[in-house]
């Protein structure tokens, strides 16, 4: 544990343009992960709501707790616990958005069209970034058959979203918002 805690961190470090609370992302992140591996589903509410206090994308893990646990858990602790994270996401969401109502910006940014344009404009960066997807996904998928099923769910449900929201809504370069998944890749390619 003490390895993926020290690369998570030096990770953070080299990602260009890191922000403060990146650490407590893959920090938020990487312990909510293993509360909902262990099952500790009281300590995991505790997670979540500091990894909703963080960062939005925390809807993340109540989505891939909705594929991964179906039918894996008895229908009315799964059903309580969809509740229970709807409702921390809900409270923590709203509350934030009454609490800074006045202060500028948007609530999100659609970036879409400016991406492409972004990597139309840097033919190297647009090569250095499908490279960097290139490789991590030839790492992910040499190691896929040894890998737990846990740890593909939380890949097949975090992946495709947070490309999807990074395309729509981040910066064409900004990786960091992948750090989300950093943890279960990590663990994967180096098992």
């Amino acid at each position: 544990m003490h390895e993926l805690i020290s690369t998570s961190i030096l990770f953070v470090w080299l990602v260009k343009d890191a922000k403060i609370y990146d650490f407590a992302t893959v920090a938020t992140f990487t312990l909510c992960l293993v509360l909902l591996h262990q099952r500790k589903l009281t300590w995991f509410y505790g997670g979540y709501f500091l990894a909703c206090l963080n960062r939005e994308t925390a809807f993340l893990l109540t989505i891939f707790f909705a594929v991964h646990f179906f039918r894996r858990m008895e229908a009315k602790q799964y059903t309580t616990s969809l509740i229970i994270q709807g409702l921390i996401f809900l409270s923590v969401r709203l509350t934030m958005l009454i609490a800074f109502r006045h202060n500028p910006g948007v609530n999100a940014q659609f970036n879409f069209f400016k991406n492409f344009q972004e990597f139309a404009g840097s033919p190297m960066g647009t090569l250095m970034v499908i490279i960097v997807f290139g490789v991590v996904s030839w790492l992910v998928i040499r190691r896929w058959k040894m890998a737990p099923a846990f740890l593909k769910d939380v890949v097949l449900t975090f992946a495709p979203l947070l490309f999807v929201l990074w395309l729509l809504f981040g910066r064409a370069f900004e990786l960091r918002v992948f750090l989300e998944l950093f943890p279960v890749v990590y663990v994967m390619v180096t098992r």
